[in-house]
């Protein structure tokens, strides 16, 4: 008897950082169960990684990512 298996499709909506880091993860479970599968990340900038980038100026790595500085908490600024 020839059953066919049926295709797990996964939509990933944002590719920031958590998103990239949810597509790998279900990556490598489904890998590891050998299940065949497709994960499709949509992000809506042209690239993923969100506020976290790293650029070349000069010869320098500079790192970029989000704003850790809650500079809306009173508590922040003593």
């Amino acid at each position: 008897m020839n059953q066919k298996k049926n295709k797990i499709r996964v939509a990933i909506i944002g590719g920031g950082i958590a998103g990239l880091s949810a597509a790998f993860r279900i990556r490598e479970e489904l890998r590891t169960s050998h299940l065949d599968h497709e994960i499709v990340i949509y992000e809506q900038e042209k690239k993923c990684g969100g506020a976290t980038q790293t650029k070349q100026v000069d010869g320098f790595s500079l790192e970029f990512g989000p704003n850790g500085w809650l500079s809306n908490e009173p508590l922040t600024a003593r």
